[in-house]
Formats: structure tokens, sequence, C-alpha cells
């Protein structure tokens, strides 16, 4: 019988780092293990290509990076697939935020623009101010933008933000902020477009997550994992849960189901290719 070759999909925050931008060395050392026997090791994070840190890159030679919510995929370098907001929307999105002075972080490739800058003092990652719609107007031009980070929750932001936001974007409220991603993009298409390149099946595919943002790979996965730090809806609908992120959730899934454990279940039809 021939061995299986596994491709992994990890989130970032929550899953591979706590509080820092690097991995604990017992997940990097199975992770390294793993791409040495062949295995896919991919990224597949919320954040936008732009915010996955370096250092995290450096220490783990990832395979495929799946960012914005699966509005960037690559793989060995190569872009697959890129999606972003239409310059026009980016410039109605900065005028609203300005208006209703609320901070929103307007995620791209490369940078970030901050509306708002003043209302949030530290950021991670390299940004632009947005302070007037002529900065709106530069970074809607110069910068592939992928996703929103609102620096609010949904209690406090008026109708407005909604109504301009919910015909192109998916919005998830977390408990301290607000994601939209554009509603052509989740963490599952990318997965699936990644797969395709790389010529793995989808039932020999592995997710790994903890929040909200990761329902559709999850579900999407032959086989799904939740963190032990995980939401309760994101344990709820995953195969299997292993220990928090603080205790090296990750190189137990790599022991367990990579190495250790014989081929699971695959339960997903193809539904994003």
């Amino acid at each position: 019988m021939d061995k299986i070759r596994y491709a992994v999909f990890l989130d970032i925050d929550g899953t591979l780092v706590w509080g820092k931008p690097t991995t604990s060395e017992n997940n990097a050392r199975a992770l390294r293990r793993a791409r040495e026997q062949g295995h896919l090791i991919c990224i597949n994070s919320g954040r936008s290509r732009g915010n996955i840190p370096e250092n995290l890159l450096e220490q783990i030679d990832f395979d495929g990076i799946v960012a914005g919510g699966g509005a960037y995929v690559s793989l060995h370098g190569k872009l697959l697939n890129r999606e972003e907001i239409p310059a026009s929307l980016v410039r109605d999105i900065c005028g609203l935020f300005l208006e209703i002075g609320i901070c929103c972080v307007i995620e791209g490739e490369t940078t970030n623009g901050i509306v708002n800058p003043a209302l949030l003092p530290t950021f991670e990652g390299s940004s632009i101010p947005i302070r007037s719609m002529e900065d709106a107007a530069r970074f809607a031009e110069t910068e592939h933008a992928t996703k929103l980070t609102v620096i609010a929750v949904k209690s406090v932001l008026p109708p407005t933000v909604e109504k301009l936001l919910s015909p192109h974007f998916h919005i998830i409220y977390h408990p301290n902020y607000t994601e939209a991603i554009l509603k052509q993009c989740n963490k599952a298409r990318g997965m699936a477009i990644l797969l395709k390149a790389a010529g793995i099946p989808q039932k020999d595919s592995i997710a790994v997550g903890d929040s909200l943002n990761d329902m559709e790979m999850l579900q999407y996965a032959g086989l799904s994992v939740a963190m032990g730090n995980a939401v309760e809806e994101v344990k709820a609908a995953a195969d299997h849960v292993v220990s928090p992120v603080l205790e090296d959730g990750v190189a137990e899934v790599i022991e367990r189901y990579v190495f250790g454990v014989k081929e699971q279940q695959g339960k997903a039809c193809n539904l994003y290719l």
C-alpha cells in the first residue's frame, strides 16, 4: 500500500502561536519532520499575507500559504489566487470609518491601511495611517487590499457599517473585534485551490484551528482537529480535539494523525472546485 501524503493546514493565532511571532520548538520539530517525509505543511490564516509574522515563516519553511481568509493562495512561492477589495470600495470604507470615528484596519498583501490610527496605539506589522480621503485614495490605488479588521464589537457599530459591508463581505463578530472577509473567499476555498495545484486528494487533508473563521476549513478537510483552547462551536464541529496551543497541540496533531495513526475517513464532498 502506498504511503499517504497528507496536506496539513494550520491556523496561526491560537493554533501555531500565542502572544509571540513564532511557534514552540516542539511544534517546529514535528512540522519539519513531516515536511522531510514528504507531507505538505501549510498556513491557513485569516491574517492577510502581509500580516503573517516573518519570524514564523523563517522558523518553518511552509509549503503553502492561504491568507486573508482565502483571498491569497500560494504554493512553493508561486501565486495561485488573489482576490482583492475594489479600490472604489476601499475608498467608501475609509470614508465611512473616518466619519463615524471607529478604527478599521484594511489589510493588504504587503502593508495595512489604518483608518483613525490614533485609536490603535500599537499594531504588529507594516502600516500606513489613513486620516483623510486623500490618504484613502493613495492606499486604495497602491495596495492589494484583501480583508478588514474593525477594532470594535457589534454592539457599538452603527447600522451603516453592516449596510456598506454586508453586500461584499462575510462579517464575523468576535468577542473583541469584527472581521470582514470577501464573500467569494473562505479558508476552505483556499484549501481547495492549493490541494488541486499540489495534486493531493481532499480526503488526505488535515485542518487545525481554534476560531469561528476556521469552521469552513474544518468542515471541508478530510480530517478536522480543534485546539484545546478552541471556542466550543469549533470543538463541536471537529473530528478530534487536541491539547491547547500552549501545550503544543500542533505537534500532537502531527504525531497522532500524520505519523502515528492509520488513515482517517474523509467526510466532505468537493464543494469548492
